[in-house]
């Protein structure tokens, strides 16, 4: 699949969220996930209250058959839309696996 945006070096763990809505847990029946390499990436868009623009953040799922194991991860990028979040999002996701973004490792 050809990349959906640039690969963000901005991108931060978990410890330094922006702040968004208050809902901070990720999972959400309504979220987008995508199998990739052995991980789920899911994408976790929460709409900002100031202005109204969608975040980056993403969890990376992986089950190693007797435990599973998620990490989030944010960026500072937002977008107009939330489906243009959630592509960007999955599109950072697997950047993140694929080892192009520095500072953060898959679980």
């Amino acid at each position: 699949m050809a990349p959906v945006g640039k690969v963000w070096p901005e991108a931060r763990h978990p410890r330094e969220r922006p702040s968004a809505a208050p809902e901070a847990a990720c999972y959400d029946p309504g979220m987008e996930r995508v199998q990739y390499e052995g991980y789920v990436i899911e994408a976790c868009p929460h709409q900002l209250r100031d202005d109204g623009r969608w975040t980056l953040e993403v969890s990376l799922w992986r089950d190693s058959g007797d435990e599973v194991t998620v990490r989030p991860f944010y960026g500072s990028n937002t977008f107009e839309t939330r489906d243009e979040a959630v592509q960007h999002c999955l599109n950072f996701g697997r950047q993140i696996i694929d080892g192009k973004v520095a500072g953060c490792t898959p679980p």
